[in-house]
């Protein structure tokens, strides 16, 4: 899904800014939603071989569930 952002935030334009400038190439943040949702995001800079910028992939995603998760699983 392209999903066009028509009014980035301050913080957004920071990181965008930063991609541009090849000051750096990933962000990610996390925060809880309303009290009950754990939200992740990550912002990666794509680009081309040759360094020259692309765009940005924003991931997001619903972590909730790994709060919860115990011990381990290696399977």
């Amino acid at each position: 899904m392209i999903v066009i952002l028509l009014r980035p935030s301050l913080r957004l334009k920071k990181i965008l800014t930063s991609f541009h400038a090849g000051i750096s190439d990933r962000e990610e943040f996390w925060f809880n939603l309303h009290g009950e949702r754990f939200i992740h995001l990550q912002y990666i800079a794509v680009r081309r071989e040759d360094g020259t910028y692309l765009g940005c992939l924003e991931i997001g995603q619903d972590a909730t569930y790994l709060r919860s998760l115990k011990d381990e699983k290696r399977r």
